[in-house]
């Protein structure tokens, strides 16, 4: 790891006070946890910006007494090309997708953008080539 470079963010107070507690349960400073969430979002993203053949896993959740799932099911829909697998199931009251995607890289992050435009949703897609060029790197 390179040099550390200091900079502020300021957070909504019911933010901070979950950061607050869960950094008191790992037992890691603030530091460590937002350098680690950015990490993962930075490895999430990054491969967004250079068009190139991506796998890896997505999953979306939103309120199961919602409209969202046609929303969702369009969207999966119009993108099949793409998807390789997915299912749908029910936990707490929530609709929760998991999808294996496979193919370019901007469909994947469209896919992406579309599905965190769907109120009350939360997405996050996990490539596995970042995790393959990490894993090639290091052996």
């Amino acid at each position: 790891m390179g040099r550390k470079r200091r900079f502020g963010i300021s957070l909504n107070e019911n933010i901070a006070e979950k950061l607050d507690a869960i950094c008191s349960v790992l037992n890691i400073s603030r530091s460590a946890f937002v350098e680690d969430s950015i990490e993962f979002g930075v490895k999430a993203h990054m491969h967004y910006t250079v068009d190139h053949e991506c796998e890896g896993i997505l999953v979306a959740i939103w309120p199961s007494s919602s409209e969202s799932a046609s929303t969702i099911e369009r969207a999966i829909e119009l993108r099949k090309s793409i998807v390789k697998f997915d299912t749908h199931l029910h936990s707490n009251n929530n609709c929760v997708l998991i999808a294996s995607l496979k193919g370019s890289s901007k469909e994947i992050a469209a896919l992406h953008t579309e599905l965190k435009k769907v109120k009350n949703s939360a997405v996050i897609y996990v490539p596995f080539c970042e995790l393959i060029e990490e894993n090639r790197a290091s052996q």
